[in-house]
């Protein structure tokens, strides 16, 4: 199964959005516990480990696919353009 360019760039804008969007809500968090916004920035900065990356999650420096969620816990745009193609490792 191929996956378009047009297909690509929306699983990258999603996920580019999510983390924004994820950033955001701890920032809007630490502000609401009294920090100021520069100070909650440097917070939800500093809770990624910066030589870790956030979806390496077995630590090694390498992302692989077997790191990524299940499938059926991705959003539907992404089960519907992946298919069972994750789903077979």
């Amino acid at each position: 199964m191929k996956i378009t360019r047009r297909q690509l760039k929306k699983l990258i804008t999603e996920s580019v959005s999510l983390l924004q969007e994820e950033e955001y809500d701890c920032i809007k968090d630490y502000m609401a516990m009294g920090y100021s916004r520069s100070e909650a920035q440097r917070e939800c900065r500093g809770s990624v480990s910066q030589d870790k990356h956030p979806l390496d999650v077995d630590g090694d420096g390498q992302l692989t696919i077997s790191e990524g969620p299940a499938t059926s816990e991705m959003p539907a745009s992404w089960q519907q353009i992946l298919g069972d193609l994750l789903d077979r490792r």
